[in-house]
């Protein structure tokens, strides 16, 4: 035996939020703003779209935010999704400003600055002191947090840690099977090689340096 399919509500208005009666009183009504309410039989406690119902759960402080949710639901119920999606960067110049961005003091100008005066990402990454130094507006603190950035291991609080324990316990000997009484060498780890193609075979990207992690030699 099939289950009842409840009927589709229609608001009186496109733009209407229909709330179950059950809903009368409730302070997040206040918050809901920007779009109509109308109160109707419905089986959610809101219906902000002909297939999207909402349930209230709880009594929360956040009424505002769960009225921002509320209308944002309903706004976007007859738009693109594309609008909501993340955008992806793709062209070169939009890849190398996001990653120069995230460098400590490094804005938008300074790595136009950085573009135009190495020419690439590899050229910046291996660009000396003295010759960031050489740039408007880059100071000691910037120069310091770009060589950091391309030059400093890979660290974390917990890797840290466990260089710390290491130092404590002090150097071990293992025996087992295969180790012929002594410690087992792990092998290196691959270098990562950055090759972003993404410049229809700029030649620029081409020669981007790699990156070493933690423990390789530079």
């Amino acid at each position: 035996m099939s289950a009842t399919v409840p009927p589709v509500v229609i608001p009186a208005s496109a733009n209407n939020i229909i709330v179950n009666t059950s809903q009368r009183g409730n302070p997040v009504l206040e918050c809901v703003r920007n779009v109509g309410k109308e109160f109707g039989d419905i089986v959610a406690d809101y219906q902000v779209g002909r297939t999207t119902g909402v349930l209230f759960l709880r009594q929360d402080p956040l009424f505002e935010e769960a009225g921002h949710y509320l209308t944002t639901y309903k706004q976007y119920e007859f738009k693109s999704p594309e609008l909501i999606k993340e955008r992806a960067e793709k062209d070169y110049r939009s890849i190398l400003r996001s990653a120069l961005i995230s460098i400590s003091k490094v804005n938008k100008t300074d790595v136009e600055t950085l573009r135009t005066s190495f020419g690439s990402f590899g050229n910046i990454s291996k660009a000396t002191s003295g010759q960031l130094h050489n740039l408007p507006g880059f100071g000691q603190v910037k120069v310091k947090n770009i060589k950091n950035a391309f030059e400093k291991p890979f660290r974390n609080q917990a890797t840290g840690s466990l260089i710390s324990l290491s130092s404590q316990a002090g150097p071990q000997s293992h025996t087992g099977s295969g180790m012929n009484g002594s410690q087992a060498r792990r092998e290196g780890s691959p270098v990562w090689d950055i090759e972003l193609d993404l410049d229809n075979g700029s030649d620029e990207l081409e020669n981007m340096a790699p990156i070493k992690k933690h423990g390789d030699k530079t």
